[in-house]
């Protein structure tokens, strides 16, 4: 794995890629992300991965609706932006800017961190163990293995941030 270099240089702001799935857990992390930016001077990009909806057809093509897609990621966008701006008031020299990923979410999480040249993924973890984790896998883990840059999980237990 090659070091990651960020965008940001030496006294700049830093950038930290916050993935969420608008769960509780995701919100906890998405203020932790918010403090440390308004600390740092830096900016969270917001991000929900989501797999394009598809359907078989009967002489086997698997295709997507284009429409449906559109609908999802309006949607997402709508869902990141109040979000977004909840985190903003709690914590208010944090910047944000927010993006819907079609993917598998840990792929898409981990390209979009390289691509948008993100200092540090934070992101929840729902803290399943046993056969649920085995059964669902985890995200955070995936993204913990292949992403380029330090990533930060934020257990579901962690109480909110004070700012």
């Amino acid at each position: 794995m090659k070091p990651h270099k960020s965008s940001a240089g030496p006294g700049v702001g830093h950038k930290i890629c916050c993935p969420v799935d608008f769960s509780e857990p995701s919100r906890v992390a998405m203020l932790k992300a918010a403090a440390l930016a308004a600390r740092l001077d830096g900016e969270v990009v917001l991000v929900h991965a989501f797999l394009a909806p598809v359907y078989t057809l009967a002489d086997g093509v698997v295709t997507g609706s284009p429409e449906l897609l559109q609908q999802i990621t309006d949607a997402v966008d709508k869902s990141l932006a109040m979000w977004a701006a909840d985190a903003r008031k709690a914590h208010r020299g944090a910047r944000f800017s927010c993006a819907a990923l079609v993917g598998t979410p840990a792929n898409a999480i981990v390209r979009h961190a390289k691509e948008a040249g993100c200092d540090l993924i934070v992101m929840g973890s729902h803290g399943r163990s046993g056969w649920k984790h085995l059964v669902l896998g985890s995200v955070a883990e995936r993204v913990m293995r292949h992403a380029e840059c330090p990533v930060m999980v934020v257990p579901s237990s962690h109480k909110e941030v004070a700012s």
